[in-house]
């Protein structure tokens, strides 16, 4: 019997809905929350059954938080997801298993992502030993942090592990990636100036001792004073993290990362003067 309800987010996702909602046909609780999309990605939703709603994209925790409040969802764990993620069978039942075994103390399954870039597993530049997603939780103890891009979800409980992992592969033309990099950069930079305009830092005592969320806001704050941002962000996933083992496809796929944060810090400087960044809003998704 399904006990995990499914939200993915969308906008103009019609390549890659499809292979989403086939993996997690498992579910007899599918939900869409779309940001307005203009091709069949509504219409590919309501064929598979899921519910859909649409509502106006402001940010991404913004959105997290609506389709959490407003999704009816039937189940207690809900599985969220990004269009272009599917789950492994093996993952499936690993997660219903789980679910239908934790003790009422535990409150998220993390689990990691297996990233594919131009038809390669890119097993380091991808970072897959290096991050953890919880992607599997009890949604009505939890909330996304306010931040406009890379928002961590805010819960408490004891969260566990799970050994297999998400299929991350978009299946978009390669244009659509670099205006996602693009896109990307510029929420980062608004994100970012808010946070150097934000007064106080973390103390030193929260900063070794305090929340997860804290530690890693402390980070980012001494990430985003640190030059070079593009150059290290290269240097970390071609030699640190051995991008270059996933040969052509590690070094191409790393080499975009570390544009999107040299574009990050065109845009945030920019920013700072008081220019303009980004074109009329339009409608995301992850």
């Amino acid at each position: 019997m399904p006990i995990v309800s499914v939200l993915v987010l969308t906008y103009n996702e019609e390549a890659n809905l499809p292979a989403c909602l086939e993996s997690v046909r498992w579910s007899d609780d599918l939900h869409v929350v779309d940001s307005g999309s203009t091709d069949r990605t509504q219409e590919i939703a309501r064929k598979f059954g899921a519910h859909v709603y649409v509502h106006p994209f402001k940010d991404f925790s913004d959105q997290r938080n609506w389709a959490l409040r407003n999704a009816r969802l039937a189940h207690d764990w809900v599985l969220v997801l990004d269009a272009d993620e599917s789950v492994p069978l093996e993952l499936a039942e690993e997660m219903q298993t789980a679910v239908r075994q934790a003790p009422a103390g535990v409150v998220g399954f993390e689990m990691r992502r297996q990233v594919y870039f131009l038809g390669r597993w890119l097993e380091h530049a991808g970072q897959f030993h290096a991050f953890w997603f919880l992607r599997l939780f009890r949604h009505r103890q939890a909330r996304y942090e306010d931040r406009r891009v890379n928002e961590y979800l805010l819960i408490e409980g004891e969260l566990r592990r799970l050994r297999g992992a998400l299929i991350h592969d978009d299946r978009k033309p390669i244009e659509f990636l670099l205006q996602r990099f693009n896109r990307y950069a510029t929420l980062e930079a608004e994100e970012t100036l808010r946070l150097l305009r934000g007064g106080a830092e973390t103390g030193l005592a929260a900063r070794l001792t305090g929340a997860p969320t804290e530690r890693r806001r402390w980070l980012k704050q001494l990430h985003l004073r640190l030059p070079l941002r593009g150059t290290r962000k290269l240097l970390y996933l071609l030699l640190w993290r051995r991008g270059l083992l996933d040969r052509r496809a590690g070094l191409l796929f790393s080499s975009l990362m570390a544009a999107q944060e040299w574009m990050l810090s065109v845009k945030l400087a920019a920013l700072k003067q008081g220019l303009p960044v980004r074109s009329a809003p339009a409608g995301e998704s992850t």
